[in-house]
C-alpha cells in the first residue's frame, strides 16, 4: 500500500467533514488485514456531504492501481426551538375611551426542540394580557395570548408586546396600535380632536 487518502469528489469540497484514521502497514501479508476509521463531522452549509476514499496499492483487481470507496454524508440543520406568533401585527382600531376591545394571538413552537417562555410583557397603558401558555412548548403545540385594549386617552395608543424566549432571537414583539376617542353629541363643540365619528 503506497497511500490511504481521502479525496474530493465531482468537485466538492467537503473533505474537512471526514477524518480518516487506523494505522494500516505498507506491506499486508497474505490472508492478513488491517482497520481503516472513517469519522464524518458534517460542517456548513447544510445539504450532502461527499468524498472518496482512494487507496493505492499494487492489488490486482486495483483500477489504474487504485481502489475507491465512496463517502456520503448529510449535514443537518441543529434542531432548535422557533418562535411562529400569529397574527404578528395587531390592530384595535377606534374605541371609546375607557371601552374594552380584545384580540387574541398564537404563539406557537415550530421547532425541533421545546420552547421555553420565560416572559410576556407588555409596553402601554392602554394594554392588558392573559395567557395560557405552560412555561415550555413542546414542538408543535402552541397556546393563546388575549390581549384587551381599553384606551385611556384619546388619539393614537400605540403598545407593544414582548415574548421573551430560549429561541433565536431572544425576544420577539409584536406592535399594537390603537386610537382613543369620545362620543360627540349633535351640537356638541369640535375642540375635541378625537371624535367618535361624526
Amino acid at each position: 500500500i503506497s497511500s490511504v487518502v481521502v479525496m474530493p469528489t465531482n468537485g466538492t469540497t467537503n473533505l474537512a467533514d471526514f477524518t480518516l484514521g487506523g494505522n494500516c502497514a505498507t506491506t499486508i501479508v497474505p490472508n492478513a488485514s488491517c482497520g481503516l476509521t472513517i469519522s464524518f463531522t458534517p460542517s456548513a452549509p447544510i445539504g450532502g456531504k461527499a468524498a472518496n476514499l482512494v487507496i493505492t496499492s499494487n492489488a490486482s483487481n486495483a483500477t489504474a492501481g487504485t481502489t475507491n470507496l465512496g463517502l456520503r454524508g448529510q449535514a443537518n440543520p441543529v434542531p432548535v426551538p422557533i418562535v411562529k406568533i400569529d397574527p404578528t401585527t395587531i390592530g384595535f382600531g377606534t374605541g371609546l375611551l375607557g371601552a374594552p376591545a380584545t384580540r387574541r394571538l398564537t404563539l406557537m413552537n415550530i421547532g425541533q426542540l421545546p420552547l421555553n417562555v420565560t416572559r410576556i410583557s407588555l409596553t402601554g397603558e392602554d394594554y392588558a394580557q392573559t395567557n395560557d401558555c405552560p412555561v415550555s412548548l413542546d414542538p408543535t403545540q402552541s397556546c393563546a395570548i388575549n390581549l384587551t385594549f381599553s384606551p385611556q386617552r384619546i388619539g393614537s395608543r400605540p403598545g407593544t408586546l414582548t415574548i421573551t424566549s430560549n429561541a433565536t432571537p431572544g425576544t420577539n414583539a409584536v406592535p399594537l396600535t390603537g386610537t382613543g376617542c369620545v362620543f360627540l353629541p349633535p351640537g356638541a363643540g369640535r375642540f375635541i380632536l378625537s371624535p367618535c365619528g361624526n
